[in-house]
C-alpha cells in the first residue's frame, strides 16, 4: 500500500520536530473531535486514523501494516501471526531502509495530524456557541471577538485538559501499608464467608465440599434443578447430577494402592486430575433467565433468593418460602447471603486492595488517567478507575483511608450538594424547586409535601416535623422522613429519575406497582413542577429540529435517532435530550470551578494543587500550615464559578482531613 507522498523536505528535521507537533496536536484533535461530534461511538470512534478518513479523505496507516513482522515458528520459519515491534526496536534497526521508513512514517503521521487539527478547528469555528451561563472573562476570552465552539475549546476546554494532565502527573498519595493490612483482613473474611456457604452445601450432600463456587452450571443445578417425578410407589428422590471438577485434595486415601501377592504395597498412584461429584437440586423458583432460557445465577438473582438474613430484623428472600421456611429456609438464605458477601469481598480484593499498591510509583503516588470521553462531558478514570469506589455505607474496609496526604501535608475535600437537581431548577426556572432550595433543609421531604396533600396537612397541624435541631433535644413530634418514609423515598427517586427521563414502565418495575399507579405518581410530581415538564417538551422539540441538545455551557450532543422510526432508539434519544443539559451542566460547573481554582493565585502561592476529581467532588493537597487559610478560598471559587451568580445557590460541603475517608 502506498502511504507516502514525494515531498521535498528534510525528513530527519521534520521527524524530530514532528514528535513535539504530534504530541500536542494529537491530544488537541481527540478533544476537539469529541466537542465536534459526541455520537461517534460505534462509527470509528475517535481514533486518529478514523477521524482522518472521515474529515480528510486520507491519513495515517496503522503501524502494524507498515512495520508488522511475522512471528517465527519453532523451526525458525515465518508463521501467520503478525506482531508489531516496539518503537525503540524500529528506530534502532540496523537496516538503513527500515530507519528511513521509520522517519517517513513519523513525518507523514505528524503532517496528517497537523491537517486534522486545522480541519477540526474549522468545523468548530463554523459552530455557534451561546452558553446559558455567563462564564467568567478569563484572559483568553477577553482577547476574542468571536463566539464559536472553538472559542469555548480554546478558552476553557484546552486549559481544563491541562489541569487534568497536571493532576495525572502529580498523582495521589497512597498509604500502601494500610491497603496491605486491609487486604489481609478481607482475605480472612472472604474465606469465612465462603466456608459458611460450603458447609451448608456439604450438609445437603457429601460431595458438596467439592463444589466450584465460580461454576454457574453447578450453582444453577444446586439451586434450581427439580426433584424427580414420583415413581410407582409415589416416592420422590432429589435430582442428582454428576459434574467433573478439578481434584485439589491430595490425601493418602485418595490414592489407589496396588498390592503384591502377600499384600505388600507395590506403589501408590498419583492423585487423579479430575474427580466426579454428585450434587442435588433444590428446585428453587428461578428469579430471572439468561438469553438462552436458563435460570440466571447472577448476583442480583442470588440477592433476591437470600434477602437480608443478617439484618435486624432479618428479611428473608424467596428461598425461605421455597424450602418451607423454618430452619431449613433460614439456613439457605444465610448461606446464599454469605456466598454473595464472599464474592463482593473478592471483587474488592481484585479491583482495589491488591492491585492499587502495585500501581504506585516510588513516591507512593498513583497516577490515574482522567479522560473527557463521555457523551455528557463527565470525566472517566482509567488505569486504575478511582471513581469506582464502593459507596460509603458499603466501604467495609474503609479503602478511602488509603488515599491520603503525605506527612506534613493535608487534603482539602470539597463536594457540591445535589448539583444536578440545582441545575434542573436553574435551567427550568421551576419555582417550586427554587423555593425549596432557598428554604434549605431536606429537599426530598419538601418534594413529598408538594406531592401528597395529606403530608402537607400533617406538617401544617404539626403532627410531623420537617426539620429539627438535635441540639434542642428530642423532637416533640415524629420527623416527616420517618413517619412518611415510603412517600419521601418515592419523591427522592422521582427527583433524580425525572432528570434522566424516568418512564412509567421503570417506576412500575422498580416499585412493583401497576402502570396506572406509576403514571399517576409521575403526574403528581409534575403537578407542582409544571415548568419542568414544559422545559423538557421544549428541549425535545428543539433537538428534533436541530439534531442535537446542549449543555449548560453550550456543548453539543448530537442525537442521530431523535427523528428515527425505531421507537426504542427514539425514546433513548429523547431521554438523552433532557438528561444531557443537566448531567452535562454538572460537568460544566465542576470544570469552571476547577479553572477558577487554578486561576486563584493565593491558592497556588500557598502550595496547594488539585490531585483528584470524582464526579462533583474535588480533592486538593497542600502544606498543613496553610490549610485553614486556603479552605475558604477553595469554597468561594466553587460556590461562584461564574462571573454572575445563578438563580440557585451552589452550596459546597468540605473539610480539611488527613485522608479521603475522614473528609467524607
Amino acid at each position: 500500500m502506498q502511504i507516502f507522498h514525494n515531498w521535498s523536505f528534510d525528513g530527519h528535521l521534520l521527524a524530530n520536530h514532528g514528535i513535539e507537533i504530534l504530541g500536542h496536536r494529537s491530544g488537541d484533535t481527540v478533544h476537539m473531535a469529541r466537542l465536534w461530534d459526541t455520537s461517534r461511538q460505534g462509527r470509528g470512534g475517535y481514533k486518529l486514523s478514523s477521524l482522518m478518513q472521515d474529515l480528510l479523505g486520507w491519513g495515517k496507516t496503522d503501524m502494524k501494516e507498515v512495520f508488522g513482522r511475522f512471528k517465527l515458528k519453532k523451526d525458525g520459519t515465518p508463521g501467520k501471526v503478525v506482531y508489531l515491534p516496539d518503537s525503540l526496536t524500529l528506530q534502532t534497526d540496523p537496516n538503513v531502509t527500515m530507519f528511513e521508513k521509520w522517519i517517513h512514517y513519523s513525518t507523514y503521521d505528524t503532517i496528517c495530524t497537523w491537517y486534522l487539527y486545522f480541519s477540526l478547528r474549522k468545523e468548530l469555528e463554523n459552530m455557534s456557541w451561546s452558553p446559558d451561563a455567563i462564564v467568567y472573562e478569563n484572559e483568553l476570552l477577553k482577547m476574542r471577538a468571536d463566539r464559536t465552539l472553538f472559542t469555548f475549546y480554546d478558552c476553557f476546554w484546552r486549559p481544563f485538559g491541562q489541569i487534568l494532565t497536571d493532576m495525572e502527573r502529580k498523582g495521589m498519595y497512597i498509604d500502601k501499608d494500610y491497603l496491605y493490612q486491609q487486604a489481609e483482613k478481607a482475605q480472612e473474611d472472604k474465606e469465612k464467608r465462603t466456608e459458611s456457604f460450603m458447609q451448608w452445601v456439604r450438609s445437603l450432600c457429601p460431595d458438596g465440599k467439592y463444589i466450584n463456587i465460580n461454576s454457574n452450571p453447578q450453582k444453577r443445578h444446586l439451586l434450581f434443578s427439580s426433584i424427580t417425578e414420583p415413581d410407582d410407589a409415589g416416592s420422590r428422590e432429589p435430582h442428582m447430577r454428576t459434574f467433573q471438577v478439578d481434584n485439589k485434595v491430595e490425601e493418602e486415601e485418595e490414592r489407589e494402592e496396588e498390592e503384591g501377592e502377600e499384600g505388600e504395597v507395590l506403589f501408590l498412584s498419583p492423585p487423579r486430575s479430575k474427580r466426579s461429584i454428585s450434587l442435588l437440586g433444590l428446585a428453587l423458583t428461578p428469579v430471572a433467565y439468561t438469553a438462552t432460557g436458563q435460570a440466571s445465577t447472577a448476583g442480583q438473582v442470588i440477592q433476591k433468593l437470600a434477602g437480608k438474613p443478617f439484618a435486624s430484623p432479618p428479611s428473608y428472600g424467596t428461598a425461605f418460602k421455597d424450602l418451607g421456611g423454618g430452619e431449613e429456609g433460614k439456613a439457605a438464605c444465610e448461606a446464599l447471603a454469605s456466598l454473595l458477601e464472599g464474592e463482593a469481598i473478592e471483587k474488592l480484593l481484585s479491583t482495589f486492595l491488591l492491585p492499587l499498591p502495585e500501581q504506585t510509583d516510588e513516591a507512593s503516588r498513583i497516577h490515574t488517567s482522567l479522560n473527557i470521553n463521555t457523551e455528557t462531558g463527565r470525566l472517566s478514570s482509567q488505569r486504575p478507575n478511582l471513581q469506582n469506589q464502593p459507596a460509603l455505607e458499603k466501604d467495609v474496609y474503609r479503602m478511602r483511608k488509603a488515599f491520603s496526604a503525605p506527612p506534613g501535608r493535608k487534603l482539602i475535600i470539597v463536594d457540591y450538594g445535589q448539583l444536578e437537581l440545582r441545575i434542573m431548577a436553574q435551567m427550568t426556572g421551576c419555582r417550586s424547586m427554587l423555593d425549596a432550595f432557598e428554604q434549605g433543609g431536606d429537599f426530598h421531604s419538601r418534594t413529598a409535601i408538594d406531592m401528597y396533600r395529606y403530608i402537607a396537612e400533617a406538617v401544617e397541624r404539626k403532627e410531623v416535623l420537617l426539620e429539627w435541631n438535635s441540639h434542642d433535644g428530642a423532637p416533640p413530634a415524629p420527623m416527616l422522613k420517618d413517619k412518611f418514609a415510603s412517600e419521601r423515598r418515592k419523591a427522592k427517586t422521582l427527583n433524580f429519575g425525572i432528570a434522566y427521563g424516568m418512564t412509567k414502565m421503570k417506576v412500575a418495575r422498580d416499585w412493583g406497582v401497576s402502570l396506572e399507579e406509576a403514571e399517576e405518581t409521575i403526574q403528581t410530581w409534575y403537578s407542582a413542577r409544571k415548568e419542568v415538564k414544559q422545559w423538557q417538551e421544549e428541549v425535545i422539540e428543539r433537538a428534533r429540529r436541530t439534531g442535537y441538545t446542549e449543555t449548560f455551557l453550550g456543548r453539543r450532543r448530537y442525537l442521530p435517532e431523535i427523528n428515527g422510526r425505531d421507537g426504542v432508539g427514539r425514546g433513548h434519544a429523547e431521554r438523552a435530550a433532557i438528561n444531557t443539559p443537566i448531567q452535562g451542566g454538572a460537568a460544566d460547573i465542576v470544570m469552571m470551578a476547577m479553572l477558577k481554582l487554578r486561576g486563584e493565585e493565593r491558592i497556588r502561592r500557598l502550595g496547594w494543587r488539585m490531585v483528584m476529581q470524582i464526579h462533583d467532588e474535588i480533592i486538593l493537597e497542600g502544606p498543613e500550615e496553610t490549610a485553614e487559610e486556603v479552605f475558604p478560598l477553595v469554597r468561594a471559587c466553587m460556590e461562584q464559578p461564574f462571573d454572575s451568580p445563578l438563580s440557585v445557590e451552589l452550596p459546597v460541603d468540605g473539610s480539611i482531613a488527613d485522608n479521603w475517608y475522614e473528609g467524607k
